[in-house]
Formats: structure tokens, C-alpha cells, sequence
């Protein structure tokens, strides 16, 4: 049947003669229902740990070994903890943004939390991941003699490209319509590529003279992820619907 046919059918049909007693009868049905309790922002935690939770892990914990692995093959070089700690970014890009790439922020937004309060519950399980692996990795790495660095030149080497990973991933869920993966997929290779390539041509970035241009990069990179965090909890706060929905 074409669409004209369809279309002219409609036109022709005739005009239901119940609509207001149909609309009475399911006004009355739907408020005899029971009203559903809304949960805590903890239950609700708790109910977002058990749906992403395994893989978090899962993946943080591949991440981990081949870091490790990484450590202890290249006798404790500092820079290999810049190199690999975009990985845990990327670590975190299925389970932060696995709603936008299904296409389901309108039931997100229909939900009984809003958009921002499922990122934010998610960013909560992230960064305890992030928190236990980078001891470890830190810890590893200061157990190696010849590390040459000392415990905040290690700390800023795995803060700084993380930090950096995770605002451009929350800035682009919040402003790009589509592609949010990929731009984050990029983001992290790019930045465990440019530690990388400054670890080749630049060594002298990771000895202890250079640490007040990785405080400073802490600084601008903790300004900007402190930025989308506050912007988080505004649209949350509001009500408003987290990003762009296609």
C-alpha cells in the first residue's frame, strides 16, 4: 500500500466518537497506580556498579598489567607512566559513553535520574578505578632503584595526561551531537603518542628541573576538568538534559 493510499485512508475515516470518555477512562487508570519511590543518589550508585561495574574493572585491570608489564621491561623509566595512563581514560570511554553511542540519551532523559546524574555516578566508579591503579603503578614504579624520580614527579606523570584524557571526554559527551567516542579514542592515543615522542626527543621534560612546567600543566589541566565537573553538577542541579541529544 502506498503512502497516498495510507494517507487518504486517514482523511477518510471517520472520527471516533469516544475520544473524551477514552481519555477520562485512561487518566483514571494510570493515576490509580501507585506512585514509584524515587531512590538515593548511594542506591542509585549502587544500581549503576552492577551494570558497569565488571567491565570497568575488567578493562582497568588489563590496562594495569600491561602497564606493569611495561615497568618492569624498561627498568622503571619515568615516562612510561605518561605513555600508558591515557589507557585508563581509555579504559573508561565504553562505560562513561555507552549510552550516546546506542543512541539512548532520550530515554536517559526520560529516566528516573537525569543524564548528569548517570555521568556523574559513572565518573564516581571511574575514578576509584583510576585511584587503585595508579598506586599501584606508582608504587611499582618507586620499588625500581634506578627510577630517577621521585614521588611527585611520578604523581603528576600519571595525573596530568589522565586529568587531560577525561576533560576532553566530558567536554565533547557535553557539547558534540555524535562521534563522542571516537573523539575521546583519539584524545587518549593522542596523548599517550605525544608522551611518547617527548620521551624520544625531549628526555630532559621528565628530569627533576622540569617539574614546575608539570605542576603548571597540572594546574591548566585540573582548571579545565574542574570546569566540566562544576558544569556537571550545574546541569544536574537544574534538571537540565546532560550533552546533545541527536
Amino acid at each position: 500500500m502506498k503512502k497516498k493510499d495510507i494517507t487518504a485512508a486517514l482523511r477518510t475515516a471517520p472520527v471516533p466518537r469516544c475520544l473524551e470518555e477514552t481519555k477520562v477512562l485512561c487518566f483514571a487508570i494510570i493515576s490509580s497506580g501507585t506512585a514509584e519511590p524515587r531512590i538515593d543518589f548511594f542506591q542509585f550508585l549502587s544500581a549503576v556498579f552492577r551494570h558497569i561495574g565488571p567491565r570497568l574493572w575488567g578493562l582497568h585491570g588489563l590496562v594495569l598489567a600491561l602497564i606493569c608489564a611495561g615497568i618492569l621491561s624498561l627498568a622503571g623509566a619515568p615516562w612510561v607512566i605518561p605513555f600508558f595512563t591515557p589507557l585508563f581514560a581509555l579504559a573508561c570511554l565504553p562505560s562513561l559513553l555507552q549510552g550516546r553511542c546506542c543512541k539512548m540519551g532520550e530515554l536517559e532523559a526520560a529516566a528516573m535520574f537525569s543524564g548528569a546524574e548517570l555521568m556523574l555516578a559513572k565518573l564516581i566508579l571511574a575514578a576509584a578505578a583510576d585511584l587503585v591503579c595508579l598506586t599501584v603503578v606508582i608504587a611499582l614504579t618507586l620499588t625500581k632503584s634506578n627510577c630517577g624520580a621521585n614521588l611527585t614527579q611520578l604523581v603528576l606523570y600519571a595525573v596530568v595526561p589522565l586529568i587531560c584524557c577525561v576533560s576532553l571526554t566530558l567536554w565533547c559527551a557535553r557539547t558534540r551531537r555524535a562521534h563522542t567516542m571516537q573523539a575521546g579514542i583519539i584524545g587518549c592515543v593522542g596523548a599517550s603518542a605525544l608522551a611518547g615522542i617527548t620521551a624520544l626527543r625531549l628526555p630532559e621534560l621528565y628530569s627533576l628541573s622540569m617539574l614546575g612546567l608539570w605542576l603548571a600543566a597540572f594546574l591548566i589541566s585540573a582548571a579545565f576538568f574542574a570546569r566540566e565537573i562544576w558544569l556537571l553538577l550545574e546541569i544536574r542541579k537544574e534538571g537540565k538534559i546532560y550533552g546533545i541529544i541527536a
